[in-house]
């Protein structure tokens, strides 16, 4: 019974983010043109090191060197 409530909490907090992210780009008044706005992106990994970035050299080549 704990579980399924667990998973129905879990459930509604992200249609409840996936409603917010829609609303967010839906509601787009007075946002600065697209020239104006910084590019940015986010890239998260987990367990990542810097050592582990040494094999990786297309990686580092791509992203890395930017």
């Amino acid at each position: 019974m704990l579980r399924s409530r667990r998973i129905a909490l879990a459930l509604a907090v992200v249609a409840l983010l996936a409603t917010v992210a829609v609303v967010v780009v839906l509601r787009d008044d007075g946002a600065a043109p697209a020239a104006d706005r910084p590019n940015v992106v986010v890239i998260m990994t987990d367990d990542q090191t810097l050592e582990s970035m040494r094999v990786l050299p297309r990686v580092q080549a791509l992203i890395g060197d930017e």
